[in-house]
């Protein structure tokens, strides 16, 4: 099942703490994995609906420490 636009606009604008699919704030993430050289991907699921999904992380800068 795809996601629609407001779907994926509503779940960045919460910061990824509400699920797209019942809105709930009952989430658990497992750790990152990483692909690309600048994507890690986390698996994301809902403790209420059961629903899961997948983060994706894109490296977009950097800063000193």
């Amino acid at each position: 099942m795809d996601f629609s636009e407001e779907q994926i606009a509503e779940y960045l604008q919460h910061r990824g703490v509400l699920c797209p699919h019942c809105k709930g704030k009952n989430v658990e993430a497992d750790d990152m994995t990483y692909g690309d050289p600048d994507t890690a991907y986390q698996e994301v699921h809902c403790l209420s609906c059961h629903k899961g999904w997948t983060d994706i992380y894109k490296l977009s800068t950097i800063t000193p420490s």
